[in-house]
């Protein structure tokens, strides 16, 4: 499709252009088709003249129309259930007109089975059509058998029991406590926790849950504590006797609550005292001026020599001399010579000290590599186009001449 600018069309313009070119399609259909055509039609309220929606579409078409859109978009089906799940909205118009019939035919239904009438032996002849098949299989294959089996008490004779094997042993209720702690010794000698038992064998960390184990195995048992009736004062000293010397991040990490709950009270001052002591004070270097800046700078960092020094001893004081060009005047020079001041330059001065400065560079990204301060000043400007042009055309004409010359010795 050749690109059109559909703000220079006309109303009808528009209109005739959709029916033309996207007849019988409904909104959801156009857009996908023509995204630019449908936000036109959108902001000048012409959709309604061109599509329809989904409910539209149908009560327009007739019987015929609709039977023959079904044979061409669905030739396989051959149930209602295999239409209804692909297009819903057709199933039920064609039920609603009486299509269906003619289509697809009469529908089928189950042969009704009267469970409860039958026999214990007549249900357990019914559940082989299944074969071996356990609780599980049984009640997602047929849900009102198994109701129905389970209630007669008969679900052992027809299931099959699938269950893990647990070791050397069978079920953890028919185990002792000290085979339960023997063999959660032996089956995982590194465990750490109850939550690492937890992933590798669930049952097993709920028996031992159960039977209240966890402490004959080496974990010790988590008392449950109340926060909110708690004191403040034995807050601070639960605190001093479980976490004391440690960091407000290793707080958080090693026990949330606790840290939560000192934070709420506004008590993690008093628990953990900020090691960050503020060094200056709210606009401590903004309110002097240049002459008390430089004073202030001699009297405490006089011993520094370059500013990279000075930024990792006091990262705001060069900061503000930075602002106010101070540096220069306070003895830190920059090493540059002469220092380029890209920005100033006009877009000419630049593509002219690319050319000067960077002749063997030939790709955009050598050059980003190289120096990312002017390739991101040229992206910044479009001139990369500019700067690379010629490079771009002498390595095609290379390519051109080389190909030429193998041409020739074949």
């Amino acid at each position: 499709m050749a690109f059109i600018q559909w703000g220079k069309l006309s109303n009808e313009e528009l209109v005739i252009y959709a029916k033309e070119n996207f007849s019988n399609l409904t909104r959801e259909q156009l857009k996908k088709s023509c995204k630019g055509l449908a936000n036109a039609l959108y902001e000048r309220n012409l959709m309604d003249k061109v599509a329809t929606t989904k409910g539209q579409r149908w009560k327009k078409m007739s019987d015929e129309e609709m039977v023959n859109h079904f044979r061409e978009n669905y030739p396989e089906v051959k149930s209602r259930s295999e239409l209804r799940q692909l297009n819903k909205k057709l199933y039920e118009k064609l039920l609603e007109r009486g299509l269906l019939k003619d289509l697809l035919g009469d529908p089928v239904h189950r042969s009704p089975r009267d469970l409860n009438g039958m026999t214990n032996d007549e249900l357990i002849d019914l559940t082989k059509q299944y074969g071996e098949v356990s609780r599980t299989g049984l009640q997602f294959e047929d849900p009102m058998l198994y109701r129905v089996i389970l209630g007669r008490g008969l679900i052992e004779e027809v299931t099959v029991k699938k269950s893990k094997p647990r070791g050397e042993y069978g079920d953890w209720k028919s185990m002792t406590d000290d085979e339960l702690i023997s063999y959660t010794i032996n089956s995982f000698p590194n465990l750490k926790n109850r939550q690492q038992l937890r992933k590798f064998d669930l049952g097993l960390a709920n028996t031992i849950n159960r039977r209240e184990l966890w402490e004959k195995l080496g974990f010790k048992k988590v008392e449950k504590v109340y926060w909110h009736k708690m004191s403040d004062d034995e807050l601070l000293e639960h605190f001093k006797n479980e976490y004391e010397g440690l960091s407000r991040r290793e707080l958080e990490v090693t026990d949330r609550r606790v840290y939560q709950a000192l934070r709420k009270r506004n008590l993690i001052e008093k628990a953990i005292p900020e090691t960050k002591n503020k060094q200056f004070p709210r606009y401590f270097f903004k309110k002097m001026t240049d002459a008390e800046l430089v004073d202030y700078y001699k009297q405490n960092y006089s011993h520094v020599k370059t500013r990279t020094q000075l930024a990792k001893e006091c990262q705001l004081l060069k900061e503000n001399l930075q602002q106010r060009n101070l540096l220069d005047s306070v003895g830190l020079e920059s090493k540059l010579d002469n220092p380029r001041n890209l920005k100033d330059q006009k877009d000419e001065e630049l593509v002219k000290y690319f050319r000067t400065n960077y002749e063997n560079i030939t790709t955009r990204t050598q050059l980003a590599r190289k120096d990312w301060v002017l390739y991101r000043l040229l992206r910044k400007r479009n001139l990369l186009n500019a700067c690379f042009e010629q490079n771009e055309s002498d390595s095609i004409d290379g390519l051109l001449e080389s190909y030429v010359n193998g041409s020739d010795e074949l």
